[in-house]
């Protein structure tokens, strides 16, 4: 959903189904209902603020900044989703950080180190302030490709349903407690590489000259409440 065209004071709103939103609407058998909603400011430079000052650089977003046109494509629409919290003296926002094994890191080796159990938290710049109660997450969207890894939670409880759409899987699973410092959600993921044949190193390999090939994958994770998203690589070596 975008807002058009606000110069004549009117707000025009170009809403449009996502592709998988379609797909439910096309069933035909009453499981399509609009439950909620969210707002985003994907298109927002806060450095023009920075830059100007608070009141001139926010007059120049709100005047000249362009509005992305709705999307139908769910993977790129909302990127940057707007919070609502009830902290009135908010200054600091919660971001995630992934703890790795030492022995591993990020590399994986097939027939050797299969799998690595990764430790998701939720923390503050500072020590000096703990995680909102309405930021805190409860639980967490992970997305990676399944050609090459599987994640699910290293209890192999609390983990959903998993979807799958252009070889990218998606799964929420619940947190497990909160992170002892700040008080946020955390959880342990256990990455294990998937099952493929050697030509994948063929056509996937940034390096398949060499005599140990390697694929490098990306796991995502994103926390429900905050919004707050960690990217980390790994490394699946083939021996």
């Amino acid at each position: 959903m975008g807002f058009l065209d606000h110069s004549t004071n009117n707000i025009i709103v170009d809403a449009v189904l996502t592709d998988h939103g379609r797909q439910i609407l096309a069933r035909n058998d009453g499981s399509f209902v609009i439950a909620k909603f969210a707002f985003g400011d994907d298109e927002v430079d806060y450095s023009i603020i920075q830059k100007f000052g608070v009141t001139v650089g926010k007059e120049k977003i709100s005047k000249n900044t362009p509005v992305f046109e709705a999307q139908t494509n769910g993977d790129l629409a909302l990127k940057y989703r707007l919070l609502d919290c009830s902290t009135p003296d908010l200054v600091v926002l919660p971001y995630l950080t992934m703890a790795l094994p030492v022995s591993t890191t990020n590399t994986l080796t097939r027939g050797s180190v299969t799998s690595a159990v990764c430790t998701v938290s939720q923390v503050m710049g500072s020590t000096a302030y703990t995680v909102p109660t309405d930021l805190v997450d409860g639980s967490f969207d992970v997305e990676y490709d399944n050609r090459f890894l599987s994640v699910v939670r290293n209890d192999l409880s609390g983990t959903g349903t998993k979807s799958v759409s252009n070889n990218i899987a998606r799964v929420t699973i619940s947190a497990e407690g909160s992170e002892g410092t700040y008080g946020g959600g955390m959880v342990n993921l256990k990455v294990a590489i998937a099952s493929f044949s050697d030509d994948y190193y063929n056509t996937y390999s940034t390096d398949r000259n060499s005599t140990n090939p390697v694929i490098k994958t990306m796991v995502m994770v994103t926390g429900r409440a905050s919004g707050a998203t960690w990217y980390q690589e790994f490394k699946i070596f083939k021996s």
